[in-house]
């Protein structure tokens, strides 16, 4: 395992549903994930999912229904000081939607909606451990891409490269023009104007998919919902965005196979 530049790294990911039984239910089956549950006393317990024999990755929480958040997936960030982060991402016009908590024996995080609109987790682990970039092909289920649409290409792209530390640049994808996010030399993720269709900016998560026409059939009979038709991305492989049951948006590719 290669130690890494800490910051800037996306480590965690959440999912927030009104239904946690029906949400697990579903990424279980399509995707083929392991879960293990974790008692956490008074405040109830946590369900992590785990790629199948694997590291845990993220985890399924309630939503709470007093937030006008729709169901949704959320990518924790790191960054080296939570609350130093969310003074300067104030400054910068982003708001914090949830004040820096502490996770025992875990980290310390905290909810913001960057200046546009789209919603991530600041973290910082209590124990810093070695970050490692994923090498090689990637196993069905496995997280592989993360994507910000937004209102405001260039904003965004400003706002993230104050508080990351990320650079960016344009490439051409076959499709238009996409802006790439870089955290030193390592590719952080992408971004590209949302659409009108959109509700609202958002990050995306892509998990990887073996056969990605049978995960679309596979999304319909578990009672999610694909949102458009299976894309051809030049040089990167197949793409879609789905729906589980709740409503919940998340990404499927099927990577090309590596030179």
């Amino acid at each position: 395992m290669r130690d890494m530049q800490y910051q800037g790294r996306f480590v965690w990911r959440d999912l927030n549903t009104p239904d946690i039984e029906q949400s697990k239910e579903f990424f279980v089956n399509l995707f083929g994930w392991d879960t293990e549950v974790f008692d956490l006393g008074p405040n109830g317990t946590y369900t992590m999912f785990k790629i199948r024999d694997g590291e845990a990755f993220g985890g399924i929480t309630q939503l709470d229904p007093s937030h006008s958040n729709p169901p949704n997936w959320i990518s924790y960030i790191s960054t080296e000081d939570v609350d130093g982060f969310c003074a300067r991402a104030s400054e910068l016009g982003a708001t914090v939607a949830v004040e820096p908590l502490d996770i025992p024996d875990v980290g310390r995080w905290a909810v913001l909606a960057d200046p546009q609109g789209a919603y991530f987790s600041a973290f910082t682990e209590a124990e810093r451990t070695p970050i490692a970039e994923p090498q090689g092909s990637q196993p069905h289920g496995a997280v592989v891409w993360n994507e910000l649409m937004t209102s405001d290409v260039d904003a965004a792209g400003a706002f993230y490269a104050r508080m990351f530390g990320w650079n960016t640049e344009v490439a051409d994808v076959g499709t238009g023009p996409y802006t790439l996010f870089r955290n030193s030399s390592e590719l952080a993720g992408g971004m590209n104007k949302m659409s009108d269709e959109m509700p609202a900016p958002a990050w995306t998560i892509y998990f990887e998919v073996s056969d990605i026409d049978k995960a679309v059939e596979r999304v319909g009979e578990l009672g999610g919902q694909i949102l458009f038709p299976v894309m051809e991305i030049p040089q990167t492989g197949r793409i879609t965005w789905a729906t589980d049951p709740a409503g919940a948006i998340f990404g499927m590719m099927q990577s090309e196979p590596m030179p």
